[in-house]
């Protein structure tokens, strides 16, 4: 029994160990067109269902990096999002077919799969809103899809196209291109601000506030509200008994500040700082 149990750990830590990784996910649009491409570290299961508005790819016996995260895209007429759903040892992903432009009627999306192994496995799809371009911006993102995917020919008529509608309008010419950076899963804001990039963000304002309340603390200002919560020490005949002041001198000494500085802040003659500060004033009370 007991040699059953380690044999069954052992199997399933070999299929941990095993699993396969799925490490990033990036698009390329266009414009009716959207290169989508998964990356593995190795060929994993997988198996594609194509449904009437989103694409879901099962892997199997697959662990997902954590940095890809769910992606919405606002400006893409072929897809709409990136959605994850995993557990311990599978992946789902899900994406949306956007549904805000107008289709092809009663033609549904189609969809072209690849398969490349260079370096690591990438799982290709080429996702096509619709199959036949209709305007000057379709014309260029078909040339521009099949030129950089080495298929110069099938590019031809769409270039030549592109080319005749520019001859006859030339302020096509001047439209900007269709866009050539790459997408990757997660936007900029997801790029530059990491879990691990947050948390080192919030300790440093952290420590800046830190840094800021210790100046703003120990500053003279500060020091005179903590001599005014003393303030209650004055005596009813008059403000400004040698006793209140002789306190007064004594708290300013403490925090550094030297005669000239005290006498400036009360208002007295710097002399009269070192005559009231070596008053021994429990003489003097005896004395009343």
């Amino acid at each position: 029994m007991k040699k059953t149990v380690i044999i069954l750990i052992f199997i399933y830590l070999s299929i941990s160990m095993s699993a396969n990784v799925f490490i990033d996910m990036y698009h390329k649009n266009y414009v009716k067109i959207d290169r989508t491409v998964l990356v593995f570290d190795s060929k994993p299961k997988y198996r594609i269902i194509e449904n009437d508005y989103d694409i879901q790819i099962n892997i199997s016996n697959c662990k997902k990096d954590i940095n890809i995260q769910n992606t919405s895209f606002a400006n893409n007429e072929v897809i709409e999002s990136y959605d994850y759903y995993s557990t311990e040892d599978k992946v789902m992903v899900i994406i949306t077919i956007d549904q805000s432009h107008d289709l092809e009627t009663n033609i549904k999306y189609r969809l072209d799969v690849f398969e490349d192994e260079t370096t690591y496995f990438r799982l290709i799809l080429d996702i096509f809103a619709t199959s036949t371009p209709k305007t000057y911006q379709d014309y260029v993102g078909f040339a521009a899809y099949y030129e950089e995917t080495n298929r110069p020919e099938m590019a031809m008529p769409y270039r030549e196209m592109v080319h005749k509608l520019e001859a006859e309008m030339p302020e096509l010419a001047q439209q900007p291109d269709v866009e050539q950076q790459v997408i990757k899963n997660k936007n900029i804001f997801q790029t530059i601000f990491t879990p691990s990039r947050i948390v080192l963000i919030l300790i440093g304002l952290l420590l800046l506030a830190a840094f800021f309340y210790l100046i703003h603390h120990f500053r003279k200002p500060q020091e005179i509200e903590e001599i005014e919560e003393i303030s209650s020490l004055r005596e009813l005949t008059g403000f400004g008994s040698d006793r209140f002041k002789k306190m007064i001198i004594d708290k300013l000494k403490e925090y550094a500040w030297n005669d000239r500085s005290i006498a400036l802040e009360m208002e007295i003659e710097p002399e009269n700082v070192i005559q009231i500060s070596h008053t021994d004033l429990d003489v003097d009370l005896e004395g009343e």
